[in-house]
């Protein structure tokens, strides 16, 4: 199955594209381990709009 995404993000103009991914990458692998850990249920990441 192939999902296709599109998506706008807005962040700030002090870091760059490479430190948001950075900062993503954290976030999932910490939410991933929580789930395989039995803390948390599921993922979902929405939108404020």
């Amino acid at each position: 199955m192939l999902y296709h995404l599109d998506f706008h993000v807005e962040y700030p103009d002090n870091i760059s594209q490479q430190e948001l991914f950075a900062i993503w990458t954290e976030e999932a692998d910490a939410a991933l381990q929580a789930k395989q850990a039995g803390v948390v249920v599921d993922l979902q990441r929405f939108s404020d709009e």
